[in-house]
């Protein structure tokens, strides 16, 4: 793999082109996830992926390995709760890398300096978002993210929040009464897994909160989830589900060598450090 920088890309920035070739990549990688999922398969990728991060052929960084082919393997092995605490940066949802723009949910293997696509976990929007909400106990109307939402409408450049564009003031303000729906929730129940909530409500579990641990052995939060996570953390919850969706690949190097394992035993390895936090 060749040498490749890493910048963050913006949603203005994307073209239509980008959301296409991902859906493709997505589709083909669903398409094959029976096959490569098995675990004899998985664990051969992942070796192969490994050496050549051992042996240096794997550039400054990089991304590899769809997520749903170790989903298909590993299942609900890849849910644990987490200390809270320890999930200290985000990552963005699309890098550049050379020539290609990729989504970060989209790999599970990074190698490489993957740095300039994290940033503190503080400077995630919605936290601010939430802080407003709960200075002004709910009274949504009087925070700075409605006004911006309205003005918005004015300037006929709709928000848009949970892939649903809010371009009426109704649709602004279901957005928020969700919100407020959703930290009632939490107060009252925790932060409940995707999975519990679906059992509950006998319907289709969405995507847990997804983690990545990145070589120094930092959790990043990964695209989704962040009004259930922002609330955990305003709510000051210990511990939240997740699911593991991304590794560096040095972390499973070492725990290999460590343990003279494979690195699918090496992944549930690291799934238990993660719950012992």
């Amino acid at each position: 793999m060749k040498i490749v920088d890493v910048k963050r890309v913006g949603a203005a920035h994307l073209t239509v082109l980008d959301r296409q070739q991902r859906n493709r990549r997505n589709a083909a990688a669903k398409a094959m996830r029976h096959v490569l999922g098995q675990q004899w398969i998985l664990a051969g990728m992942l070796r192969t992926q490994l050496w050549a991060v051992g042996r240096g052929k794997a550039g400054t960084a990089g991304l590899a390995l769809h997520p749903v082919w170790v989903q298909q393997c590993m299942g609900k092995e890849l849910l644990v709760q987490v200390p809270l605490a320890r999930i200290g940066y985000f990552m963005a949802d699309w890098l550049q890398l050379g020539s290609r723009r990729v989504h970060t949910s989209d790999f599970f293997l990074a190698h490489g300096d993957l740095a300039p696509a994290r940033q503190d976990i503080g400077r995630l929007n919605v936290l601010q978002e939430v802080q407003d909400l709960m200075a002004v106990d709910w009274d949504f109307r009087r925070t700075p993210a409605y006004a911006h939402m309205v003005d918005a409408l004015g300037r006929q450049c709709p928000v848009v929040r949970q892939q649903v564009r809010l371009d009426t003031v109704d649709k602004v303000d279901g957005y928020f009464l969700r919100f407020h729906a959703l930290y009632q929730s939490v107060k009252s129940h925790g932060l409940l897994s995707n999975l519990e909530v679906s059992q509950r409500l006998c319907e289709p579990a969405d995507r847990e909160i997804g983690i990545a641990l990145d070589r120094d052995g930092s959790l990043v939060k990964l695209q989704g989830g962040q009004h259930r996570f922002a609330l955990a953390v305003a709510l000051g919850l210990e511990k939240v589900p997740v699911e593991l969706r991304m590794v560096h690949a040095q972390a499973l190097v070492e725990t290999c060598r460590q343990h003279s394992c494979s690195p699918v035993q090496a992944i549930e390895r690291l799934l238990q450090n993660l719950c012992c936090g």
